[in-house]
């Protein structure tokens, strides 16, 4: 994992955290690498039945051993940007 991978998963870590318009879920799984970020509408109701959720405004899945991890995490952090203006 690269220096420039780390920074922008602390960068999407941030935006997550600064964004109040939307509920932003970052996690990583350690044993596979990857990084999930998820974006619901703030005012989602999760202890509604799972089944009943819309679809998230954003679901991503980062495989940060993939040769296009950097384009990846670049472009959910732009479109975490996006959603955080939209919402606005």
């Amino acid at each position: 994992m690269t220096d420039n991978i780390i920074n922008l998963c602390n960068k999407i870590q941030r935006r997550a955290m600064k964004t109040k318009r939307v509920t932003i879920s970052v996690d990583y799984a350690a044993h596979v690498s990857v990084l999930s970020v998820r974006a619901r509408a703030a005012d989602h109701n999760y202890m509604a039945k799972a089944e009943t959720w819309p679809a998230p405004l954003m679901e991503r899945y980062i495989s940060l051993d993939a040769p296009d991890a950097v384009e990846q995490l670049t472009a959910a952090l732009d479109e975490m940007k996006a959603l955080g203006r939209k919402q606005s």
